[in-house]
């Protein structure tokens, strides 16, 4: 191997500091395309089977948790995030309901109803809890249905 190849240099393009802006900027692009790979699925689930839809399900799921592990605290807090993330999480409810994981959906939507509080958006709220309603209901749940607020 070529010594050019072999020297160390201290500069590492994947250190968030060394990036223009910090990585604030790569972060926000970053969202912006979780954004459209949500739009994606979305759109996917009308026209594809359920594996590919999966997999772009997988991808958003592996995105976000990857989000909810590395970034700092304020950052899980912005609007656009908690706005994507419930998104995300319905989503990945929405996975489950169509592999028969009823229980796993309900908790899913669960925690959609959660996000969608804490960025107090009352259209994600509603969202949510009529998928914790229907997910109760088929569980047999009626009354539990009907009281679910708040989560």
């Amino acid at each position: 191997m070529s010594e050019q190849y072999t020297r160390k240099t201290k500069y590492d393009p994947f250190q968030p500091s060394a990036l223009p802006g910090a990585g604030v900027r790569l972060y926000q692009e970053t969202l912006n395309v979780a954004e459209a790979l949500i739009k994606q699925t979305l759109a996917m689930r009308r026209i594809a089977s359920l594996p590919e839809v999966e997999q772009s399900a997988q991808s958003l799921d592996a995105l976000f948790h990857y989000f909810l592990t590395y970034t700092p605290p304020t950052a899980r807090l912005e609007p656009q995030f908690l706005s994507l993330y419930a998104q995300e999480q319905s989503i990945q409810g929405l996975m489950y309901f169509e592999n028969k994981k009823y229980k796993k959906a309900l908790e899913t939507f669960r925690g959609m109803c959660r996000t969608a509080q804490d960025l107090n958006d009352p259209v994600l709220q509603v969202h949510a809890l009529q998928k914790v309603g229907v997910e109760l209901n088929r569980a047999g749940q009626k009354q539990n249905a009907v009281v679910v607020w708040p989560i």
